[in-house]
């Protein structure tokens, strides 16, 4: 029988978001009929690797400080690609150069198409990001609805 220390880790353990997922582009497309499907690791504390890259990217900038304009906003988000496409996009699917002409995922082809998206569609790149950055959507079962949890 386990101990509570036991159930208590392995309650807590199953919370911890795991492996990849996909995120579906709806509507966007590269010469196919098929979204463009970025699969990605959760961009959060669960990935030591992309947080501690993250205090690292972010350090110097907040030392300076300064108020948020419009440039430094396009700025953050392409620290934040780059980031992303180092270390917590794993794949793609649909992603073609020409009709038929897939091109094979490596990380600094995500960099380019997530900046490209940060430049140009701020609110995909968003939304990618929220995706990813969501614990919920990297656990295999949800947690449950707060309301029926508190009772």
């Amino acid at each position: 029988m386990p101990t509570f220390e036991d159930a208590i880790e392995g309650a807590i353990n199953a919370l911890v978001p795991a492996g990849t997922r996909p995120f579906t582009f709806d509507g966007f497309a590269l010469f196919s009929d098929k979204p463009v499907v970025l699969h990605s690791k959760h961009a959060g504390t669960s990935n030591a690797a992309y947080t501690a890259a993250q205090f690292r990217a972010y350090g110097a900038q907040r030392r300076q400080g300064g108020k948020m304009t419009p440039e430094r906003a396009e700025a953050n988000r392409l620290i934040e690609a780059k980031l992303l496409a180092k270390y917590v996009t794993t794949g793609w699917d649909n992603v073609n150069e020409a009709p038929g002409a897939s091109v094979p995922f490596s990380a600094a082809k995500a960099e380019w198409l997530l900046s490209l998206l940060a430049k140009k569609r701020p609110d995909l790149f968003v939304m990618y990001a929220n995706y990813i950055g969501d614990a919920d959507n990297f656990r295999d079962e949800p947690m449950g609805d707060p309301e029926e949890l508190g009772k």
